[in-house]
């Protein structure tokens, strides 16, 4: 507050004249009146500004209800939006992943039923192929009385799925077969099957609509071959009759679901078997109708595809995927039920749109009361800006200068009083809102404040209050003295500064750093922190926020308790001094305990104990938590490594079953081959001999992967410690054990000078380079000298080494694929040939140095393999390989 101490009342006039000229103010009321109702604090108006309230809520009314209600709707619709469109999204990617996994599962099931359709009927067409050869070649039309029927009766003992096997002569009498009726009293010319065959030469296997039979009248399929003379004429047919309820059997294993459909289907897209189909008693001609989606599929995708459709006589939408048969003229076909297989995805769609509407209700009950709360802010910022305004209009209307300075030392608002006092000849200061913080009314009056800015902070800081008499002159320019007093506003708030209200600095750290702000800091810590006093016996003498929530009791409670209360490893005797003695002598101790909290429940904590000196005396200083989760993490660890110990010992144990009980069985197939070979000798055929080679060489093969798959798992188990490894010595190594096949192939093999030394396994490190080397021998190129360089580079740390070749490089989709175990790159029965498991191997290998590998290559060029190794030492001047 400023007031003149000479010359007031020529002061007054001019003050009183602006404020109104004596009559009402800018707000409607005469100088000094107050509205009815209002209670005015001057101190609530130096805390919040002259300038007003600052906040954003509307006021109060008609209009700012409007505002706040169009706000609210709009938050309101883009949350609802929001998660609509949430839900819609997760149960259209629920309804698509489930449309495909149904495509995969009736794909699925459609492989297994072919797989089973496919050893069945090999296994009949297998039986009606020596029934035709036992038949032999008829010479005049005759067939030899009784020479099939002991076979037909072998074959229909081992095979039950056969109701009937039988032979007919070309006039379609059956006069050999497996059943009871008389030769010659069954005819089946007639049949469309009998038919086909006679006419075709060439058809093959035939494999009938279902039939009813003529003596036993169940319905069966069957399958057929022609019988042909020497002369290439017709000379009757082999048949095989299977009953529907075998393949019915076989397709009602599988489960379709509930609404779901398996079936067998003719080259000519009849319906054979359909489960579940018709009842017992009703005609399967009814289901032998192909449909027209189910033939564009085949027309389309021959061998076998997925799609949707509504099929079967209840029209139900089902995904359909259906394959062909390998040599037999049949299709099976696998129907699941879209509805069966959306079933749990409805079932999520209900969840989620329960949750949808419940986070609805509970964002439009939050919006209520956001509405609610925004709508009592908007009434009370009206009532505190009309209070304001009250105050303002009688703050320029006192003779006393009031004004507020803010950190720079600038006016921040200030009355018209306080404006002419500091040489504003008019005073004019805005009525709405505060004087700019940047040149002041006058030269004079930066200068006057500066003055007073330099006497006043000095004692302010130090928590007095300013009082000065300050020389000046009034705004009619005649010498005046002002009596000033100032103090600082709130030194928590660095915002603002007063005359007559306080002026606020700003230092150099915010006015955020002091005592109470450390001292929050600590009180507010996760962690549980108190100190303890050794003199008094360990009694708290202070603890945080986390640490009373901890023991459930406040501050004053806790002051009482001593550590050896809630520490059951301090109780006994001694042992709080033992503890002490420790902590002073390693200044601070980590320690594992058990803590009594409240409800008298001990907990296992984490105690972290230091020293701390305040004014020469020593404080024990401890935090604390609760370790009850990692304990448990860390009894889960040890159950997983006691696991993966358990696992190494069985892997251990298949590898013994790898490297003997697999082989040895394989070494007596090698072996009688042999001898079979040897003891028939002459009597071989050229067919035999090659059937045995054929099995031995099966047997080698399997008894190289049993050994590839050995030394892949042994590979990083049982190794011996890491040590340096020289790979220029490597290298001298793979070229001894590969010599032959170089030599063989006239290859060249180069090695460059400056190998480095590498920290690991030498055995395997062998093993990685001629693994590589071989494979660049397997796969040369025809047209060219083979030609393999090896070769180091130092690159950001590490060393890597490259095996480059000349041979016929690698297709680019296959860059990647090759590391994999049984990934071949040629054919079998190539030079290429083996396990397709050295490249495995090698990735095995470097991996379990630290390393990595990968391979670059142009198709026809050659290809480039390069292994990344960490270096042992540093890399060598220069070592010839």
């Amino acid at each position: 507050m400023v007031r003149p101490d000479a010359g007031t009342e020529e002061h007054q006039g001019p003050g009183k004249s602006r404020a109104g000229g004596g009559g009402r103010g800018k707000n409607g009321w005469g100088p000094g009146q107050r509205r009815p109702g209002d209670e005015v604090s001057f101190r609530k108006i130096l805390s919040t500004g002259l300038a007003g309230p600052s906040s954003a809520v509307p006021d109060a009314g008609p209009e700012g209800e409007n505002i706040i209600d169009g706000v609210v709707a709009r938050v309101s619709f883009a949350v609802a939006l929001a998660a609509a469109m949430l839900v819609a999204a997760t149960l259209w990617f629920g309804y698509r992943d489930a449309i495909a996994q149904a495509r995969v599962t009736a794909d699925g099931l459609s492989y297994g039923l072919q797989r089973a359709l496919e050893g069945l009927v090999g296994r009949i067409d297998l039986s009606l192929s020596m029934v035709v050869d036992a038949t032999g070649r008829f010479p005049d039309g005759a067939v030899e009385p009784d020479s099939p029927d002991g076979l037909i009766r072998r074959l229909k003992e081992t095979m039950p799925e056969i109701q009937a096997l039988q032979v007919t002569d070309a006039a379609g009498r059956v006069i050999h077969g497996s059943s009871d009726i008389a030769s010659g009293l069954i005819a089946i010319a007639d049949r469309d099957y009998f038919i086909r065959l006679r006419d075709d030469p060439d058809a093959g296997l035939v494999v009938s609509v279902p039939l009813r039979g003529r003596i036993s009248d169940l319905w069966s399929v069957v399958f057929a071959r022609r019988l042909t003379g020497a002369d290439g004429s017709f000379k009757g047919v082999v048949l095989a009759a299977v009953p529907l309820e075998r393949f019915r059997a076989l397709l009602s294993g599988l489960d379709a679901g509930p609404s779901g459909t398996l079936g067998v289907r003719g080259s000519d897209y009849s319906l054979i078997i359909r489960v579940p189909g018709a009842p017992r008693d009703a005609n399967p001609l009814s289901y032998l109708a192909g449909t027209r989606d189910f033939e564009a599929a085949v027309a389309a995708r021959p061998d076998g595809g997925v799609y949707r459709a509504r099929t079967g006589p209840d029209g139900v939408d089902r995904i359909l995927a259906y394959r062909r048969l390998h040599g037999v003229p049949m299709f099976v076909i696998v129907g699941l039920a879209v509805d069966d297989q959306l079933a749990a995805w409805r079932d999520q769609g209900l969840v989620l749109t329960t949750g949808g509407l419940l986070f609805l209700l509970l964002v439009a009950g939050c919006c209520r009361g956001l509405r609610r709360t925004l709508r009592r802010q908007a009434e009370r910022s009206l009532a505190t800006r009309r209070e304001l305004d009250a105050t303002r209009s009688l703050l320029d209307l006192t003779p006393a200068g009031v004004a507020l300075l803010g950190a720079d030392r600038r006016p921040v608002a200030m009355n018209r009083a306080f404006a002419a006092l500091l040489g504003d000849p008019s005073g004019a200061v805005p009525d709405s809102g505060p004087v700019a913080a940047g040149p002041f009314p006058s030269p004079k009056s930066r200068r006057i404040l500066e003055g007073l800015c330099r006497r006043a902070y000095p004692a302010m800081l130090s928590g007095a209050m300013f009082s000065d008499t300050v020389p000046g002159r009034g705004a009619d320019g005649r010498p005046m003295r002002f009596f000033v007093r100032a103090r600082l506003r709130d030194p928590s708030v660095p915002a603002m500064g007063s005359v007559w209200g306080g002026w606020a600095p700003e230092d150099a750290d915010g006015g955020a750093l002091t005592p109470e702000f450390f001292r929050a800091l600590v009180d507010k810590a996760a962690d549980c922190v108190f100190v303890a006093d050794p003199c008094q016996g360990f009694r708290v003498i202070y603890a945080n926020d986390a640490a009373c929530a901890c023991f459930g009791t406040d501050r004053d409670g806790l002051s009482s308790w001593r550590m050896s209360d809630w520490d059951l490893s301090l109780a006994p005797s001694g042992a709080l001094e033992e503890f002490w003695q420790r902590v002073r002598e390693q200044r601070a101790v980590v320690v594992r305990t058990r803590y009594r909290m409240r409800e008298r429940a001990v907990v296992p904590v984490e105690l972290s104990a230091n020293i701390l000196t305040l004014d020469g005396a020593d404080y024990l200083c401890g935090s604390f938590h609760d370790i009850v989760g990692r304990l448990s993490t860390e009894r889960a660890l040890a159950l997983k490594a006691e696991e993966l110990e358990r696992s190494n010992a069985e892997l251990e144990q298949f590898a013994y079953v790898a490297s003997h009980d697999l082989r040895e069985p394989l070494r007596m197939v090698t072996s009688y081959l042999a001898l079979l070979e040897l003891r028939l000798g002459a009597e071989l055929t050229d067919d035999l001999r090659d059937f045995i080679a054929q099995a031995g060489d099966g047997a080698r093969r399997m008894d190289c992967l049993i050994r590839d798959l050995l030394d892949y798992s042994r590979i990083g188990r049982g190794a011996l410690p890491a040590t340096p490894v020289a790979l220029s010595s490597v290298m001298t190594d793979v070229r001894r054990i590969l010599s032959v096949r170089i030599a063989d192939c006239g290859a060249r093999l180069t090695v460059a000078e400056g190998l480095p030394t590498i920290s690991g396994d030498r055995v395997e490190l062998v093993r990685l380079f001629q693994n590589l080397v071989a494979n660049a021998l397997a796969y040369r190129h025809p047209g060219r000298t083979p030609d393999v360089r090896i070769a180091a580079r130092q690159d950001r740390g590490e060393w890597i080494v490259s095996v480059s070749d000349n041979g016929i490089g690698i297709e680019p989709d296959h860059l990647e694929r090759i590391f994999g175990i049984f990934q071949r790159l040629g054919p079998m029965g190539t030079r290429s040939d083996g396990t397709g498991i050295g490249l495995a191997i090698c990735r095995r290998i470097i991996e379990h140095h630290g390393g990595r590998i990968w391979v670059r290559s142009t198709p026809g060029s050659g290809s480039d393999f390069l292994v990344a190794f960490v270096p042992a030492s540093p890399p060598p001047s220069g070592t010839p390989a």
